[in-house]
């Protein structure tokens, strides 16, 4: 529930195969194999336009989107599940295509002591790409900077929060060289999901030595002279003035140039004052780093090395070229421990294309495979569909929104009697399709419909609005002269609280006040701005509605969630829940109930997966009945595929966001 957030899933001595439950059906039909007899293209040209939004605050983008862990945003596939970093390097686990951790650079799953608390994992025999072979220290090494203070992996971007990485993990070890331990501080199933499939492990001979050689370069410039340059720089940055930009924009690069870093490439930053801003973290970062000792050190400075733009993998393939902004070329890995890919080389093309033109290229066959924006124009995605030379993968992507009831005394929605009554007058799939023009995926919960945890057996209740007022009149209330029910002189009214800048949730917030009056609710629809209104509403007690002094009744809004269950924990464990005395955290609706705390307790502390999927399907039963939420529609991530593209070995699964996740088998059949 928590944005941002790294929480995961499971650990266990049992293979992973062996304990998965069945994955729910794909709501699209998967692609046909390849024939036994089918040749591949040695080329597949991917489309998918680089982040140039730095993940950090204070670290300049690259422009060819997330390669290092200081941007990997794999837990929250809000656009990109990682694909990119995963094509060049590894972690210990990897997922499958129902979000479920196995091994990856480990040859079994790891160990796990009775008392749950040591990991022990023994690595394959593999190298890095520059031919050094991979050890237990390099592992020990990469999370020894996830444990650091000035951590600036992504998994370490908690907010205010100490990271869960952590809060959980005490120490790593390299116990011989192709064994590493990790001693937990409590028993933390989603240590394996969360962590050990996140963290893709760095090459320590190449961190150390880049780290050296940018510090030996850095420490050659006076310290007061970067101060003073860093100032200055992010003041007249900060003043949004183009003419001062360019004028002091020079001569900050040439200091950036100075201590030994490369100046982000004007081709992802046309505006000066946002290049003269990410010189500015680029100094700031610098400065920070120069007072810290060794680990810290290293951590800090790390987003600033070279190998963010040219990593130094295990990954199935290398980078050839790296162009910020245009294109990043890779070439396949001959060492790769699963065996080198069968496709030799990938294209991708990291620009962005003109507005209105972001489908030419698949459609027109110069692109292979293309990632399409969540926000998309139907005429076009109606378009596309009816090429017969695509087809496509649709997936709910790891994020949703939710109608969320105020749930405290005195507010009309904590009557359960209420919320169901609501939740019978919407018409759900009709409103989730007229919203989204058919590019929302409906829910039922909050865990992905891809999820080894999702609750299949859950579904949505047709429309009832004669259900719907009977509910209504069991609570007491009577219909009133203009149709809208009554009690003690009060009308079945309430405010909707909506952000402004998503047209989607305006639209479904519309459609549920209509459907609402048929029932006798008199819902009205209040579009906010997110920053800072309702961001301080539901960040601040009582959380009140933007403008008032009163606490909020109901909210539309949508959650980033991560890839295990354990996720939502946040938002419905009571003791995360705000007030006078807790004024700022994830439960401001007010949920409580003790079989939902002890579910959560035992979910994050049991390992086998097959046990954790009962116990958050049994979640899922509880917010069901209860109500908590309306849950109404999953962010739709989709994908455009060349006829030709799909896994070598088998059938790629179309709902799912790591529907690539066998990189290696990923094929052009010609």
């Amino acid at each position: 529930m928590r944005p941002k957030s790294v929480r995961g899933l499971f650990a266990t001595m049992l293979l992973v195969a062996a304990c998965s439950p069945a994955p729910p059906s794909p709501t699209l039909p998967p692609s046909a194999a390849p024939s036994p007899t089918a040749s591949f293209a040695d080329t597949i040209r991917i489309s998918m336009a680089a982040s140039l939004m730095p993940v950090w605050i204070n670290t300049p983008p690259t422009g060819v989107g997330p390669l290092s862990n200081a941007n990997f945003q794999a837990t929250r596939p809000y656009s990109d599940p990682g694909t990119r970093l995963r094509l060049v390097s590894d972690g210990l686990y990897k997922f499958d295509d129902q979000l479920a951790p196995i091994p990856d650079l480990t040859d079994g799953p790891c160990d796990l002591t009775p008392d749950g608390l040591t990991f022990t994992c023994h690595l394959l025999e593999t190298s890095f790409h520059d031919g050094s072979p991979l050890t237990a220290d390099d592992v020990a090494f990469t999370y020894g900077l996830a444990l650091a203070r000035t951590c600036s992996f992504e998994i370490c971007d908690e907010g205010d929060r100490v990271p869960g990485i952590q809060q959980h993990l005490k120490s790593v070890e390299a116990v011989d060289r192709l064994t590493v331990r990790f001693h937990l501080v409590d028993k933390w199933a989603p240590f394996i999901t969360s962590i050990l499939p996140i963290v893709m492990i760095d090459s320590r001979k190449v961190v150390t030595q880049q780290f050296e050689a940018f510090m030996s370069k850095a420490r050659t410039v006076p310290l007061a002279d970067l101060d003073a340059m860093a100032k200055r720089a992010e003041e007249v940055s900060l003043g949004k003035a183009e003419p001062r930009c360019e004028q002091l924009l020079r001569a900050t690069q040439a200091t950036v140039r100075s201590i030994g870093l490369e100046p982000a490439d004007p081709a992802i930053r046309t505006n000066a004052c946002d290049l003269l801003g990410d010189l500015t973290g680029q100094l700031g970062r610098t400065i920070w780093a120069l007072g810290l000792k060794r680990t810290e050190a290293i951590a800090a400075a790390y987003p600033l090395l070279p190998f963010n733009l040219r990593p130094t993998g295990t990954g199935p393939w290398k980078v050839s070229q790296a162009q910020p902004g245009k294109e990043l070329v890779l070439e396949a890995f001959a060492g790769y421990h699963e065996g080198p890919p069968k496709t030799s080389r990938i294209v991708i093309d990291l620009s962005t294309p003109p507005s209105g033109e972001v489908s030419r290229s698949i459609a027109t066959g110069g692109t292979d495979i293309q990632q399409l924006p969540e926000q998309f124009d139907s005429d076009t995605w109606k378009a596309l569909k009816r090429n017969p030379d695509l087809h496509f993968v649709r997936y709910a992507m790891l994020g949703y929104l939710a109608i969320q009831f105020n749930l405290r005394p005195g507010h009309i929605f904590a009557d359960p009697n209420l919320r169901e009554a609501l939740d019978r007058c919407i018409d759900k799939p009709d409103a989730v399709e007229a919203a989204t023009r058919g590019l929302g995926v409906p829910i039922n919960s909050d865990v992905a419909p891809s999820s080894w945890a999702y609750n299949n057996a859950l579904s949505s209740r047709p429309r009832d609005p004669v259900a719907a007022r009977r509910l209504i009149e069991q609570a007491g209330w009577r219909m009133g002269a203009d149709d809208v029910y009554v009690r003690k002189g009060q009308r079945l009214a309430s405010k909707l609280l909506v952000r402004s800048d998503f047209p989607d949730r305006t639209v479904f917030a519309r459609i549920v006040a209509s459907e609402a009056r048929d029932c006798g609710i008199d819902i009205t629809v209040s579009t906010e701005s997110f920053f800072p209104d309702l961001r301080s509403m539901i960040m601040t007690w009582p959380h009140n509605e933007p403008g008032t002094k009163h606490p909020f009744d109901l909210y539309l809004g949508g959650w980033v969630i991560g890839v295990d269950p354990d996720d939502a924990e946040g938002g419905w464990a009571s003791d995360r829940i705000t007030s006078a005395q807790h004024p700022n955290d994830t439960n401001y609706i007010g949920f409580s109930d003790p079989e939902v705390d002890r579910l959560l307790l035992e979910g994050s502390t049991t390992y086998a997966l097959a046990n954790r999927a009962t116990i958050y399907r049994r979640i899922q039963e509880i917010l069901a009945a209860k109500r908590p939420y309306i849950f109404a529609y999953a962010f739709g991530g989709k994908t455009a595929l060349a006829q030709g593209v799909g896994l070598a070995s088998g059938r790629l699964d179309p709902a799912s966001p790591f529907w690539n996740w066998r990189l290696t088998d990923l094929v052009l059949q010609r």
